[in-house]
């Protein structure tokens, strides 16, 4: 899943994994960021709350593999230095061919290659099978910021916000129609809370 970086307003640099506002006719992905109206953005300008009491009831949700989440404008999948080991590893590879080859620095931060492929950004590691499925190349290594989805803070924010975010992902859509895994609240908000920030 594509994360964020910005400028705060003392001019330090905050890494976000997770999308910020988009324009309403897009469906907010890991792969999405404005870089222009982002540059300076601050992260206490944009509320993150804790009102739990829509999906204190559980959340259904299973990865359909439409792929949506590793695709869309450019962005960033930031990963640390734990992930980089497993990942190479996974590939057999060593730490530094695995960021020569499939990786980028930006400002002092690793984030996955992406390549584009029909007007798209997907990542560097999302494939199609011959059904059209999305496949990851490095699923059981993939960065937390890919594993927590769709459980993060923003998508959690409301109802609202969650049903936003569905419009782009079949996987939650089913969720809010029951269908697919039940998490409970406690697991969501493990996952909510191991979103890297």
């Amino acid at each position: 899943m594509k994360g964020r970086e910005l400028v705060t307003g003392n001019g330090e640099l905050k890494c976000f994994p997770r999308p910020f506002p988009v324009p309403s006719y897009q469906f907010p992905t890991p792969f999405m960021f404005d870089h222009a109206q982002h540059a300076n953005y601050h992260p206490t300008t944009m509320p993150h709350t804790r009102d739990e009491d829509w999906y204190a009831a559980g959340l259904h949700f299973s990865c359909t593999q439409s792929g949506n989440c590793c695709t869309g404008p450019t962005g960033f999948v930031w990963f640390n230095d734990e992930e980089l080991t497993a990942m190479a590893k996974f590939l057999d590879l060593t730490t530094d061919e695995f960021l020569i080859k499939h990786a980028h620095q930006i400002r002092g931060h690793w984030s996955l290659n992406e390549i584009k492929r029909n007007g798209k950004y997907d990542c560097v590691f999302l494939g199609r099978d011959d059904a059209g499925c999305g496949t990851c190349s490095i699923y059981p290594v993939r960065p937390m910021q890919c594993r927590t989805w769709p459980f993060w803070p923003e998508n959690l924010s409301s109802e609202k916000a969650y049903r936003y975010a569905a419009k782009g992902c079949p996987g939650m859509a089913k969720g809010l129609e029951g269908e697919g895994e039940f998490f409970p609240i406690e697991q969501i908000r493990i996952r909510r809370d191991a979103t890297p920030e």
